[in-house]
């Protein structure tokens, strides 16, 4: 016989068929289960290649031994009943197919269960903001970035410049010239512009040109560097199409300093000739805008700016950055006290003070002065957005939402493409309940600044509100789990995700692996607060709370009170604090936030009465409440079956209903369109 038929009749190739089926039915139980156990990746990779190697010795014993009815026996190559062999051919054949079925039906269950999204990659670490799950409602290199339906525009996005500068302190010159160019191009009204957030994360990448504008999503990419010698600055750029990597545009610039604003102006101008944009007469007054006729007064402006991008944490890290950026800009305005753009961050570093305050100087002092220099950098330049977008942030600081849009309205006339706006608009239009106003706004910020977890962190919010779970838990995993890893945060929102959703048996699932997770009274501390809480396990609650009660009250006031009240333990000075934190001079949030909290507190006093009609009189001015602060909380189960409150809950649902029906419908629209 041949060793073809031979093989054939060992049912060696069935063996080994069934071998690989097997392997596969165990890589996909291994994948699922080991990272609950947190088991390192390496131990996957080993068993995978196990697995390989493994299959040598099988289709050796599948020679050597035929499976007889009396036991495994050695073949010794003798004619075998051919009934019988091909009986076990059958049976191998049967098994075969089982372990297929099994592995095609895990495979399929862990990509409806996953969303589709696909496995995370390694990514750069950033810095990750802690806000309170309390007041907000639950989403590797990152994913290529989705342009906006329908923007058809050319993009580009500008990466951080190379400082080839002797002085290595220099490095705040290059991102400042970098940072300009990038501005005066997101002012084009033809371009779509990657904002500052997005492309710092590509600083000293190993990762090509193409690669990059695949994950910024980007048809274009700038690149350069900056030489500086005492006044003089040598400024190199190259236009590169991504597609095919093509250099559509490379030259250098050899000026004074004083000339700097002009090289910016000619480098974006030259910029939109290759992209063949048609400018409009606003889009040269832009470009040929100069910022300031003092070059040490711009310097000033640059170190200030990089000391605002700079990571600092604690207050005092906080307080002293503060103190030395405004003391930069206050030697820029004395230089030139029209200097627009340093009255536009005057203004922010006030409105800082005023929301966190970091001096003696009373909040509401902070917050005028901010206002006051927002207004002077309009005035100056009436034809720029940081004015503007200043003016918008002031008014946003005292919950004046309407006055806020307006300002934000005006900036984004000047600037369309600026994803601070955008994502300042969609945080506002949250607030105020106007979901798909705030969905269309966030989408569009997140395809200008798809590296920014805060603006993913917005738009997961908005998604969570209308009931589109899967989007916004690949939102989150986006901005905790991408761009920015921090697992406590993406953990208590992928919790309190669940808690939306109503599944109890997903939030358990989280929670059991969250409590091992945090360690000391951290970020994650107040989540599992917040979850014992709508858990309705107060005792819990309240022991964690007195464990790291300084920490708890000082931070999260709300919760404490919450927490310890609902355990009938003394919360007095927690309701204290809280309340404290609503009369604050600027507090962060409108009328309706305060009249909503308020209202709680009331509740957690026993005054129901007091507390309905407070929060009668916050639902009239348009707070819209997360679900974790009232369909799901327990502060509000005495009044719970009380017509009033049912009413609101009725009528905020009703409308939660349109807007998903209207969603729905917009986005059947685009799909027939398509």
């Amino acid at each position: 016989m041949s060793l073809l038929g031979e093989l054939k009749r060992r049912n060696v190739f069935r063996v080994a068929m069934l071998y690989v089926v097997a392997a596969w039915l165990v890589i996909e139980v291994a994948e699922t289960v080991l990272p609950i156990f947190e088991v390192p990746d390496g131990v996957l990779r080993g068993l995978v290649v196990l697995l390989v190697i493994g299959l040598v010795p099988a289709l050796g014993l599948a020679w050597i031994y035929e499976l007889t009815p009396e036991g495994l026996k050695r073949d010794t190559g003798a004619t075998q009943d051919q009934a019988f062999s091909m009986k076990t051919a059958h049976r191998l054949n049967w098994a075969t197919l089982v372990v297929a079925v099994l592995a095609i039906s895990l495979l399929a269950y862990d990509r409806l269960t996953s969303g589709g999204s696909p496995q995370p990659a390694p990514a750069a670490s950033a810095p990750a903001s802690t806000a309170n799950p309390d007041s907000a409602t639950p989403a590797t290199v990152a994913q290529p970035a989705a342009p906006v339906a329908g923007d058809a525009r050319p993009s580009v996005a500008v990466l951080p410049f190379a400082n080839l500068s002797a002085d290595p302190e220099q490095e705040f010159f290059t991102d400042g010239i970098m940072e300009d160019i990038l501005t005066r191009l997101a002012g084009v009204s033809g371009l779509r512009v990657i904002s500052r957030t997005s492309v710092m994360r590509y600083k000293d990448t190993d990762l090509s040109l193409p690669e990059i504008a695949a994950q910024l999503g980007v048809s274009h990419v700038l690149e350069g560097s900056v030489r500086r010698d005492g006044d003089r600055v040598r400024i190199t750029g190259q236009l590169i199409r991504a597609n095919d990597d093509a250099h559509l545009w490379a030259d250098s610039y050899d000026r004074n300093l004083a000339d700097i604003f002009k090289v910016q102006s000619e480098i974006a101008e030259r910029i939109a000739e290759q992209l063949e944009l048609q400018l409009t007469d606003r889009d040269r007054r832009l470009l040929a805008q100069q910022g300031t006729p003092s070059a040490e007064a711009y310097e000033y402006v640059l170190r200030a700016r990089a000391l605002e991008h700079s990571a600092v944490r604690t207050p005092a890290e906080i307080a002293a950055a503060l103190e030395k950026a405004e003391g930069y800009l206050r030697a820029a305005l004395e230089l030139d006290p029209e200097y627009a753009d340093a009255w536009a961050m005057m203004s922010r570093a006030h409105l800082y003070r005023a929301s966190y305050p970091v001096s003696e100087l009373p909040a509401i002092e902070s917050w005028e002065r901010g206002v006051e220099a927002a207004r002077r950098a309009i005035r100056l330049a009436p034809d720029r957005g940081a004015g503007y977008v200043a003016l918008g942030q002031a008014f946003a600081t005292r919950g004046q939402r309407d006055a806020a849009l307006e300002q934000f309205r005006l900036a984004e006339e000047l600037e369309p493409g600026s994803a601070e706006v955008l994502h300042n608009q969609g945080v506002l239009y949250t607030e105020r309940g106007e979901l798909l106003q705030a969905l269309d706004k966030l989408e569009q910020a997140v395809a200008v600044e798809p590296g920014d977890p805060n603006v993913w962190d917005s738009l997961a919010t908005v998604h969570a509100r209308l009931g589109d779970y899967r989007d916004a838990e690949a939102a989150y995993r986006r901005a905790f789990e991408q761009i920015a890893p921090h697992p406590e945060r993406l953990q208590c929102m992928l919790l309190l995700l669940a808690l939306t959703q109503r599944d109890r048996a997903k939030a358990e699932n989280i929670m059991n692996h969250y409590r091992s997770m945090v360690q000391g009274p951290t970020f994650g501390t107040n989540c599992i607060i917040m979850y014992d809480i709508l858990n309705r396990d107060f005792d819990s609650a309240a022991r964690l709370i007195e464990e790291h009660q300084a920490f708890v009250v000082e931070l999260w006031p709300f919760t404490a009170a919450i927490g310890l009240s609902l355990a009938g333990r003394p919360a007095e000075a927690a309701i204290e604090a809280a309340e404290e934190s609503i009369e604050r001079a600027v507090p962060r949030g409108s009328e309706g936030w305060r009249l909503f909290q308020r209202a709680r507190l009331a509740s957690l006093r026993g005054e129901y009465e007091s507390a309905l009609q407070l929060l009668e009189r916050a639902h009239e001015v348009g707070f819209w409440p997360s679900a974790t602060q009232f369909s799901l909380s327990p502060v509000w189960d005495p009044v719970r079956d009380d017509p009033r409150f049912r009413a609101i809950e009725t009528e905020l649902e009703t409308k939660l209903e349109e807007m998903r029906a209207e969603l729905a419908a917009r986005r059947a629209s685009r799909t027939r369109a398509q």
